[in-house]
């Protein structure tokens, strides 16, 4: 039977209180003789305890969903190299293994140094508790991509109005590793973007189906209500949701994070209230934003 309900909690670092709070581990602390975990990586780990010991004593029959915002892994010197990010893939595999088969986590993004010099990728991984880890490309990049790495930023940016592409991504969006971004959860369908993605609604164009859920992690980036006009685009002539859809802005700037019910165009219906605690978290303080999401709603 399909769950119809969902603890949702996303996860908002205090991230531009301190600089250093802002981004993962160091590059020359994430190497493979690492020990021992990357505190970057316990955070994560504990935010993820944090999270489900806040939907304890809820309804059993609920699936839950855990998102950490855009850059969350991002290292103070702009990308990990390629080794760096598998060995940051493999400490997330491990933390999705230990967790139930009803959890979805969505672990933010992971920005690496691609193929060729000059050439990055802003990643988000994601996986179900017990299943292997996903991933999904940025398609679009901004300056904000590379933060603080002024030697990595030269081939990215924005040139006047014009967005650069992921030089690392197919010439088609259907790139990893399902089509379109989405997967199935729960018998439910959960479409992903990163930020400026979701800004250019790429999700919306694409998308073969429409999706039950649309997860958002970014860093700066609100709520886009379809029925608006954002720079002449509109995107309300299609199918986006389900009748009865979600959209959940998960950001690094905690006041962006919201969760709306829309209707098939995108149009917000309904914005949820969202319940804010505060933990601390490896001495940081972090917060937690919770609330309880209904399909059949």
């Amino acid at each position: 039977m399909s769950i119809k309900k969902f603890n949702i909690s996303v996860i908002v670092e205090n991230t531009h209180s301190l600089e250093e709070h802002y981004y993962g581990e160091a590059r020359d602390l994430m190497n493979i003789n690492n020990n021992p975990e990357p505190q970057s990586i316990q955070f994560i780990r504990n935010c993820i305890i944090d999270a489900q010991r806040g939907h304890q004593g809820g309804d059993n029959a609920c699936g839950t969903i855990i998102i950490f915002p855009e850059f969350i892994l991002q290292p103070y010197e702009g990308a990990y190299t390629k080794n760096q990010k598998n060995i940051v893939i493999n400490y997330m595999n491990n933390i999705l293994q230990g967790t139930p088969n009803n959890v979805l986590i969505i672990f933010g993004t992971i920005v690496y140094e691609g193929n060729t010099n000059n050439e990055f990728c802003n990643d988000m991984f994601y996986g179900i508790g017990g299943a292997n880890l996903q991933h999904t490309g940025k398609d679009l990049l901004s300056d904000i991509d590379l933060i603080n790495s002024d030697f990595l930023a030269t081939s990215i940016g924005w040139e006047g109005e014009i967005l650069k592409k992921n030089p690392n991504l197919p010439n088609n969006w259907n790139q990893s590793p399902n089509q379109n971004h989405t997967i199935n959860f729960q018998e439910q369908r959960i479409g992903f973007s990163i930020c400026l993605d979701y800004y250019e609604g790429l999700l919306i164009n694409n998308a073969i189906d429409p999706v039950d859920i649309h997860i958002v992690a970014s860093c700066g980036m609100k709520f886009i209500d379809s029925n608006k006009i954002v720079d002449n685009r509109r995107f309300g002539d299609i199918n986006f949701c389900n009748n009865k859809g979600k959209v959940i802005i998960c950001d690094a700037e905690g006041t962006y994070s919201s969760v709306h019910q829309v209707n098939k165009f995108g149009q917000s219906k309904q914005k949820s209230s969202m319940l804010t605690t505060e933990f601390v978290i490896n001495n940081q303080s972090t917060k937690i934003r919770r609330t309880q999401i209904s399909m059949s709603d």
